[in-house]
């Protein structure tokens, strides 16, 4: 199957999980494509969390999970091949780091949301996995006043402490798997950035041993470890530029640097995730054509774009 047949065949088994769910047919369909192209838009004001169904919830988690994959991978599973899935180092990377996220967000959320313990655990999950796949769903308890609006931050009457917070934000940048339709930096180029780091720190004691770098039965050499490190300074220096920019329209600390990371991870609606405002209909108009342009780069892994600046590009 191509990847095109692959993708359309998990929106569809997805929207059929949902309306098994329970969801009414127009909303799984919509957060079926949604969630598959981990865009993260939402048909209610106060997002997922509107129908307060945890089995959709649970849903939802494991289809973020699906299109943070390489689709690759699932293209050889409709083939009948499941050893590329269980031999894939980077889903293996992707999966722990989640867990391990999950773990460390129910920790800070545990107790401080006035919620059940069954409740916190579906809503640290969901919000990790949210967060790492870059789909940017909320399901934290919202308001609705008596004209039916949403209120609250992000249209959510509970707010998720701030290391909770923090630890979102830490995986919106790591992202996705290569190949997926996440965001993000992607999880095989902070691995590989994290091998690059430890051996740098082995020759400060061995300046002269050689340390060969492996990424599973692989030999990562010396190009694509100049390539992983010229792109993370690409992206940090990006990053920097656009949160300075909205710092300067008015923007606070915090909201710049959650606005930035959810529009250069292209995590759909994670700046209410985050805590920020609903939307940014209110934003000066200088500050929507910055936040633009950080979707645009975000979208474009940022060197893609920035190539076309370069005079070499345009004279061959």
């Amino acid at each position: 199957l191509s990847i095109w047949w692959v993708y359309a065949i998990l929106t569809l088994i997805c929207a059929v999980a949902l309306l098994m769910a329970g969801i009414p047919t127009f909303d799984a369909l919509a957060y079926a494509m949604s969630t598959i192209s981990t865009g993260g838009f939402n048909t209610r004001d106060l997002g997922f969390g509107a129908f307060n169904n945890p089995v959709a919830d649970y849903v939802l988690i494991v289809f973020m999970l699906v299109a943070a994959v390489n689709f690759t991978l699932h293209g050889a599973l409709f083939h009948g091949r499941t050893r590329p899935h269980r031999r894939d180092i980077e889903t293996r990377y992707l999966i722990a780091i989640g867990l391990i996220g999950a773990l460390l967000v129910f920790g800070g959320v545990l107790g401080k949301l006035d919620l059940g313990f069954g409740d916190e655990i579906r809503i640290a999950l969901f919000s990790t996995i949210s967060a790492l796949t870059t789909t940017g769903f909320n399901i934290l308890p919202g308001v609705v006043d008596s004209a039916g609006t949403a209120t609250g931050s992000g249209g959510a009457a509970i707010g998720l402490p701030v290391i909770a917070t923090v630890l979102l934000i830490g995986l919106m940048l790591v992202g996705g798997a290569t190949g997926s339709t996440a965001g993000g930096v992607k999880t095989m180029r902070i691995i590989v950035f994290i091998k690059l780091a430890g051996r740098e720190l082995s020759r400060l004691t061995h300046p002269h041993g050689v340390v060969r770098l492996r990424f599973g039965d692989q030999a990562i050499d010396e190009d694509t470890l100049r390539s992983v490190w010229g792109f993370l300074t690409i992206f940090i220096s990006t990053f920097v530029l656009i949160a300075i920019a909205l710092g300067l329209i008015g923007f606070d600390f915090e909201d710049a640097i959650a606005a930035t990371v959810a529009m250069l991870t292209n995590t759909g609606a994670g700046y209410s995730l985050l805590g920020g405002g609903e939307t940014f209909a209110d934003a000066p108009s200088a500050a929507k054509l910055v936040l633009a342009l950080g979707m645009l780069l975000g979208r474009l892994e940022v060197v893609t774009v920035l190539v076309l600046f370069s005079p070499s590009f345009w004279r061959y």
